[in-house]
């Protein structure tokens, strides 16, 4: 098993710890649930990411890459459901259902077939990903509900009326810069034979998460935030 893979399932693994962490101490709300959902499409994809890296063979690498896929579809809808919830903005509420709808009826049925996830690559490290020729269709849309999603936190940074808030905004936004960085593991995707460490910005994404859970109480209810 390369380092690589390790690298992956031991991603994979922190999702899971995060998970319990969160739902062990902290009450039900919009925040904790879109945060979950987030984690394990997270670790959908990580995990999916490892067994495609150990697979013995082309026809497993390609069912394991789709399967990962499916974590992948709905991750940006997530990461943008998690922002909304957690600067409660009502009026957007509508597009989480929108992009989670695009999701299920458009794309996770074309993992079926071979145009959005082709038979997987082989590259020196192992078998990857590979696009099929609807992929760059579903970027666009991984695109936009994480554009939204850095946008609503930039917007509402300005208008947060206490340090402790803007805080929180500022380190949710770091998060999401660093954790977008991961998206280099879409080039070998495309054939390009760039190393895919993107879990290593998805760690970074951990510990800022981490560190507003633990110091900021990241799932508090706001009222101060100006809509």
């Amino acid at each position: 098993m390369s380092g690589l893979a390790l690298g992956y399932l031991f991603c994979s693994c922190l999702c899971l710890v995060m998970a319990a962490f969160v739902l062990g101490r902290h009450e039900k709300s919009l925040t904790r649930d879109a945060f979950l959902v987030q984690v394990f499409c997270g670790f959908v994809w990580q995990m999916g990411s490892f067994f495609v890296l150990t697979a013995h063979d082309v026809v497993a690498a390609t069912f394991f890459s789709r399967i990962a896929y499916i974590g992948c579809v709905f991750l940006s809808v997530a990461s943008y459901q998690l922002v909304v919830s957690f600067l409660q903005i009502e009026a957007q509420r509508k597009f989480i259902k929108m992009g989670y709808y695009v999701g299920a009826v458009l794309f996770i049925p074309l993992l079926a077939t071979n145009l959005l996830v082709d038979q997987a690559r082989v590259y020196p490290w192992g078998f990857w990903f590979n696009a099929g020729v609807l992929h760059p269709i579903f970027l666009v849309y991984f695109g936009i509900f994480g554009l939204m999603a850095l946008v609503n936190l930039v917007v509402h940074l300005g208008r947060a009326q206490d340090r402790v808030e803007r805080n929180k905004i500022r380190l949710m936004l770091l998060g999401y810069v660093i954790c977008y960085l991961s998206v280099i593991d879409f080039l070998p995707d495309y054939g390009h034979a760039v190393f895919p460490l993107g879990f290593l910005f998805v760690y970074a994404w951990f510990f800022i998460n981490w560190f507003i859970i633990k110091f900021y109480d990241f799932f508090s209810m706001w009222r101060r935030i100006v809509q």
